[in-house]
């Protein structure tokens, strides 16, 4: 029997607005969860401009927009 493992990953999205870059954050996780089953999901998605460490966490801004835009169309 394998043993399992956490793995927390970072990498860099390149994305023209935040929606997209939150979209394809949650298209990796798909196909992850898809090919094997292993619970993939996001942790944080933040700007990363050249010559920051840190940058604004833009999931719940972009959460808050969606939510936002549905509450509009009603």
């Amino acid at each position: 029997m394998k043993d399992r493992y956490r793995v927390e990953l970072s990498l860099n999205i390149w994305s023209d607005t935040d929606k997209g870059a939150v979209k394809v954050a949650r298209d990796i996780c798909d196909k992850q969860k898809e090919k094997f089953d292993n619970r993939c999901e996001i942790i944080k998605v933040c700007s990363s401009p050249f010559g920051r460490v840190e940058g604004e966490d833009i999931v719940a801004k972009v959460y808050r927009q969606e939510v936002f835009n549905e509450q509009s169309t009603q």
